[in-house]
Protein backbone atom coordinates (compact mmCIF):
# COMPACT_ATOMS: atom_id res chain seq x y z
CA UNK A 1 0.00 0.00 0.00
CA UNK A 2 1.22 3.46 -0.76
CA UNK A 3 -0.29 6.83 0.77
CA UNK A 4 0.48 10.08 -1.13
CA UNK A 5 -0.64 13.45 -0.06
CA UNK A 6 -1.74 15.10 -3.31
CA UNK A 7 -0.68 18.03 -4.63
CA UNK A 8 -1.48 20.42 -7.75
CA UNK A 9 -0.26 17.92 -10.48
CA UNK A 10 -2.25 15.07 -9.21
CA UNK A 11 -5.78 16.79 -10.51
CA UNK A 12 -5.66 13.37 -12.80
CA UNK A 13 -5.22 11.03 -9.78
CA UNK A 14 -7.63 13.11 -7.69
CA UNK A 15 -10.52 12.62 -10.39
CA UNK A 16 -9.50 8.94 -11.12
CA UNK A 17 -10.35 8.38 -7.34
CA UNK A 18 -13.73 9.65 -8.40
CA UNK A 19 -15.65 6.29 -7.86
CA UNK A 20 -14.51 6.34 -4.23
CA UNK A 21 -16.29 9.47 -3.41
CA UNK A 22 -20.01 9.90 -2.33
CA UNK A 23 -20.21 12.74 -5.26
CA UNK A 24 -17.42 13.21 -8.32
CA UNK A 25 -15.88 16.12 -7.88
CA UNK A 26 -15.25 18.49 -10.35
CA UNK A 27 -12.39 19.74 -12.34
CA UNK A 28 -12.01 23.39 -11.44
CA UNK A 29 -12.94 22.65 -7.56
CA UNK A 30 -10.61 19.57 -7.91
CA UNK A 31 -8.01 22.15 -9.36
CA UNK A 32 -8.39 24.86 -6.50
CA UNK A 33 -8.74 22.30 -3.47
CA UNK A 34 -5.07 20.88 -4.48
CA UNK A 35 -3.57 23.44 -4.58
CA UNK A 36 -5.05 25.03 -1.27
CA UNK A 37 -1.67 24.36 1.46
CA UNK A 38 -4.51 24.39 3.99
CA UNK A 39 -6.25 21.78 2.26
CA UNK A 40 -5.43 17.69 2.22
CA UNK A 41 -6.31 14.69 0.11
CA UNK A 42 -4.31 11.51 0.87
CA UNK A 43 -4.81 8.59 -1.92
CA UNK A 44 -4.20 5.39 -0.70
CA UNK A 45 -3.13 3.17 -3.74
CA UNK A 46 -2.74 -0.55 -3.38
CA UNK A 47 -0.89 -1.70 -6.56
CA UNK A 48 -1.70 1.12 -8.42
CA UNK A 49 -5.43 1.11 -7.98
CA UNK A 50 -7.30 3.48 -5.83
CA UNK A 51 -8.08 1.89 -2.40
CA UNK A 52 -8.97 4.69 -0.07
CA UNK A 53 -8.57 8.35 0.55
CA UNK A 54 -8.92 11.14 3.25
CA UNK A 55 -10.09 14.75 2.87
CA UNK A 56 -9.01 17.03 5.94
CA UNK A 57 -8.50 20.85 6.07
CA UNK A 58 -6.04 22.57 8.44
CA UNK A 59 -7.92 25.22 10.44
CA UNK A 60 -6.37 28.28 11.95
CA UNK A 61 -7.27 29.53 15.89
CA UNK A 62 -7.34 32.69 17.33
CA UNK A 63 -6.68 31.10 20.43
CA UNK A 64 -4.18 29.39 19.55
CA UNK A 65 -1.15 29.27 17.31
CA UNK A 66 -1.18 25.78 16.67
CA UNK A 67 -3.78 24.55 14.14
CA UNK A 68 -6.45 22.33 14.45
CA UNK A 69 -6.76 18.88 11.50
CA UNK A 70 -10.17 18.85 10.84
CA UNK A 71 -11.08 15.04 9.26
CA UNK A 72 -14.04 15.89 6.94
CA UNK A 73 -14.47 12.42 4.89
CA UNK A 74 -12.44 9.25 4.86
CA UNK A 75 -13.40 6.19 2.35
CA UNK A 76 -12.19 2.81 1.37
CA UNK A 77 -13.65 0.72 -1.63
CA UNK A 78 -15.33 -2.22 -0.75
CA UNK A 79 -12.80 -4.44 -1.79
CA UNK A 80 -10.16 -3.00 0.27
CA UNK A 81 -11.96 -3.13 3.41
CA UNK A 82 -11.18 -4.57 6.63
CA UNK A 83 -7.05 -4.26 5.62
CA UNK A 84 -5.79 -1.25 7.60
CA UNK A 85 -6.54 1.11 4.88
CA UNK A 86 -8.70 3.27 6.88
CA UNK A 87 -6.20 2.96 10.33
CA UNK A 88 -3.20 3.83 7.98
CA UNK A 89 -4.83 6.80 6.21
CA UNK A 90 -5.83 7.90 9.69
CA UNK A 91 -2.15 7.08 11.24
CA UNK A 92 -0.82 9.55 8.14
CA UNK A 93 -2.78 12.03 8.95
CA UNK A 94 -1.83 12.34 12.56
CA UNK A 95 1.63 12.09 11.37
CA UNK A 96 0.93 14.98 8.82
CA UNK A 97 -0.74 17.21 11.59
CA UNK A 98 1.98 16.91 14.11
CA UNK A 99 4.42 17.76 11.41
CA UNK A 100 2.54 20.75 11.59
CA UNK A 101 2.61 20.88 15.26
CA UNK A 102 -1.38 20.24 15.27
CA UNK A 103 -2.83 21.38 18.42
CA UNK A 104 -5.54 18.10 17.78
CA UNK A 105 -7.18 16.37 14.75
CA UNK A 106 -11.34 16.02 15.01
CA UNK A 107 -14.01 14.14 13.22
CA UNK A 108 -17.63 14.26 12.99
CA UNK A 109 -19.68 11.56 13.18
CA UNK A 110 -22.94 9.84 13.85
CA UNK A 111 -23.30 7.73 16.60
CA UNK A 112 -25.89 4.93 14.71
CA UNK A 113 -22.28 4.87 12.24
CA UNK A 114 -21.04 1.93 14.31
CA UNK A 115 -18.00 1.20 11.57
CA UNK A 116 -17.08 4.98 11.78
CA UNK A 117 -17.56 5.04 15.85
CA UNK A 118 -15.15 1.61 15.84
CA UNK A 119 -12.58 2.67 13.65
CA UNK A 120 -12.03 5.96 15.49
CA UNK A 121 -11.85 4.40 18.59
CA UNK A 122 -9.23 1.85 17.43
CA UNK A 123 -7.46 4.21 16.09
CA UNK A 124 -7.01 6.39 19.64
CA UNK A 125 -9.82 8.73 18.85
CA UNK A 126 -11.53 9.92 22.24
CA UNK A 127 -15.30 10.89 22.69
CA UNK A 128 -15.36 14.37 23.35
CA UNK A 129 -19.12 15.61 24.37
CA UNK A 130 -21.99 12.79 24.29
CA UNK A 131 -24.38 15.33 23.20
CA UNK A 132 -23.18 17.34 20.04
CA UNK A 133 -25.28 17.96 17.62
CA UNK A 134 -24.19 19.55 14.18
CA UNK A 135 -26.07 22.46 12.12
CA UNK A 136 -25.97 22.58 8.57
CA UNK A 137 -27.01 25.85 7.36
CA UNK A 138 -28.03 25.24 2.81
CA UNK A 139 -26.89 28.35 1.49
CA UNK A 140 -27.88 27.04 -1.84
Amino acid sequence: MEIRRLGPADEALLLGAAPLLDRPPLAEAARAFLADPLSYFLLASVEGQPAGFIRAHELRQFDSPRPQFFLYEIGVDPEFQRRGIARALIAELHALARARDAEEDFVLTNPGNEPAMALYRATGGVRDEEDVVMFVYPLV
